[in-house]
C-alpha cells in the first residue's frame, strides 16, 4: 500500500487573520469570566484538571495513525477517487462520535481492506503526537470561534431550560475554549485509551461486498485491538421527567 502524506485542509489562527484572532481573544476573556461548564460531551474525563473534548479527539483521528502516518489517510482516500470531507468524515454529538467512509469504490482492488484498516486504526491506534495536537488547537479554536453565532447563544440559554437537572444542559460537544487551549497532550492520550475500546465501539458496513469475507477480515484485522483491563464504567446520563411543559 503506497501511503503518502496529503493536505488535510488545516488552517491556523494566524492564517485566519488578525481580526479573527482578536475576536477569539475577546471571546476567551468573556468565557473565562463565566462559570465554565461547557467542557465536552458526556464521555469526557470528569476531573477538572483532566478535561478534554471528544470533539478534539475526533479531529486527531485524521492526523496520523499506526498504518497511516501524518496525513496518510487523506492521501490514500483521495488516491482511490474519494474526497476528504465528503466521503471521509466524522461527527461528534452529545452521545456519540461516528466516523464515516462512504461511497468507497469497493470494486477496486484492496479498497475494502484498506478502509477496514482505517477503521482499525481509529479504534485504538491513533498517533496523537504533541506536534499534531498543538497544530490542531488552532483549527479547533477557529471552528469554536465561527460557531459563536446567534444560534449557539440561543442553545446555551435553551438547553438548561430544556434539560434541567441533566448534564445535557451544560455540555456542548465542542467543549470550552479554555479546555481547547490548555489541556495537556497526555490527557488527550489518556482519554483515548480510557474510552476508545471494543466494548464501546461498533462497526457498520453496508455495500456490495462479500459478507463472509469482510466478516473474516474484520475478525483477523481487529484481533490486536486490546480488551480493556478494569475498564472505566460508562455512566448513563438521564433526562429527568417533568410534570409541566418546559418553556425556553
Amino acid at each position: 500500500m503506497d501511503l503518502k502524506p496529503g493536505y488535510n485542509g488545516n488552517i491556523t489562527a494566524k492564517e485566519a487573520g488578525s481580526i479573527g484572532g482578536e475576536m477569539v481573544r475577546k471571546m476567551m476573556k468573556k468565557q473565562e469570566e463565566e462559570d465554565s461548564k461547557h467542557f465536552g460531551c458526556l464521555k469526557t474525563i470528569r476531573k477538572k484538571k483532566k478535561r478534554v473534548t471528544t470533539w478534539f479527539l475526533e479531529h486527531m483521528a485524521f492526523d496520523g495513525s499506526r498504518n497511516f502516518p501524518n496525513n496518510g489517510m487523506d492521501e490514500y482516500i483521495e488516491s482511490v477517487g474519494m474526497r476528504s470531507g465528503e466521503n471521509f468524515n466524522a461527527y461528534t454529538s452529545f452521545d456519540e462520535t461516528v466516523y464515516m467512509i462512504t461511497n468507497a469504490p469497493v470494486n477496486k482492488s484492496g479498497v475494502v481492506d484498506s478502509c477496514l484498516l482505517i477503521l482499525h486504526d481509529w479504534s485504538g491506534f491513533l498517533a496523537l503526537t504533541d506536534s499534531a495536537i498543538q497544530k490542531e488547537r488552532g483549527v479547533i479554536r477557529e471552528e469554536w470561534r465561527t460557531r459563536q453565532d446567534a444560534q449557539t447563544r440561543l442553545w446555551e440559554q435553551q438547553l438548561p431550560k430544556m434539560y434541567p437537572g441533566s448534564r445535557y444542559a451544560n455540555r456542548m460537544p465542542i467543549g470550552s475554549i479554555d479546555v481547547i487551549e490548555n489541556f495537556k497532550p497526555d490527557e488527550l492520550r489518556a482519554y483515548y485509551k480510557k474510552w476508545y475500546r471494543p466494548d464501546l465501539q461498533a462497526i457498520i458496513i453496508v455495500g456490495d461486498v462479500n459478507v463472509d469475507q469482510v466478516e473474516a477480515t474484520i475478525k483477523k484485522m481487529f484481533a490486536d485491538v486490546p480488551a480493556p483491563v478494569n475498564p472505566a464504567k460508562r455512566e448513563q446520563v438521564s433526562v429527568p421527567d417533568n410534570d409541566l411543559p418546559l418553556i425556553s
